[in-house]
């Protein structure tokens, strides 16, 4: 068996050069996004106060999101987007709110506002699996609320 090994080590490293260099450095990419594709709008440089109001009002809206205070994590979620609009966790989280908020409500006009979200979310970034997962359920849940206004609308005894 250490025969064995002796042999094909040195066999081994004698091929090991005439591999492409590609298979050879595998974290240099084959093909370069250019940034202002990837990115979309450059958004301006915060300041650092900015920047830390940002992420104390963004952790304030996901906790109270983790704990079911809708309410309250919609008002710190869309206060945080104000500061930075195109931050596509706030946006998400926001998004998960305004669903939630509009199917426990049910209110069409918290639905549209989700619906703005993940629009928003899929034109930043299009490639986004969260983004196209939760525009699926939020346009399914619109066209309930619309297929039972409809309905409503229908039955409702018309007065005169």
């Amino acid at each position: 068996m250490k025969m064995h090994l002796v042999f094909v080590l040195p066999v081994l490293l004698c091929c090991l050069p005439a591999l492409p260099v590609a298979a050879m450095q595998p974290w240099k990419p084959k093909i370069s996004i250019p940034l202002a594709e990837r990115l979309g709008r450059v958004q301006p440089a915060l300041n650092r106060q900015k920047m830390r109001q940002f992420q104390q009002v963004y952790a304030l809206g996901l906790r109270a999101l983790r704990y079911g205070q809708y309410r309250q994590a919609q008002q710190r979620l869309s206060e945080a987007l104000r500061l930075l609009p195109d931050h596509i966790g706030a946006r998400l989280a926001r998004l998960r709110v305004l669903m939630a908020l509009g199917y426990l409500t049910w209110n069409r006009s918290l639905v549209r506002k989700a619906q703005s979200d993940a629009r928003h979310v899929l034109h930043i970034d299009p490639s986004s699996g969260e983004a196209q997962a939760l525009q699926k359920l939020v346009e399914e849940l619109a066209a309930r609320m619309e297929k039972a206004a409809r309905r409503r609308a229908k039955t409702k005894p018309k007065k005169g």
